[in-house]
């Protein structure tokens, strides 16, 4: 089973509400802060998403899906300061 975090399609913002345009959305493996774990463009988790994932110029995160559990998350902005690192999310399904 597949599901997704609602991150997928979101606008991200700074501070000062601008778009956090090339920001960049890393997944790990929950319990760890640094073993990638792979995010897919498809609910039938076939086709590997680039890592990390970057947010477009209006600061929107693509569409990903993960496999069912939990996952650590990481979104940095584009020079790579930390905005959110949340290290135990669940995947909705």
């Amino acid at each position: 089973m597949a599901g997704t975090l609602t991150l997928a399609l979101s606008q991200q913002n700074d501070q000062s509400g601008q778009p956090l345009s090339g920001a960049l959305l890393y997944f790990f493996v929950t319990g760890t802060s640094g073993v990638q774990q792979n995010s897919y463009s498809d609910s039938g988790l076939t086709t590997l998403n680039p890592w990390p994932l970057v947010a477009d110029a209006t600061g929107r995160i693509p569409m990903f899906y993960l496999a069912n559990g939990t996952v650590h998350i990481r979104l940095t902005d584009a020079s790579g300061t930390v905005i959110i690192d949340q290290s135990n999310m669940q995947v909705i399904t």
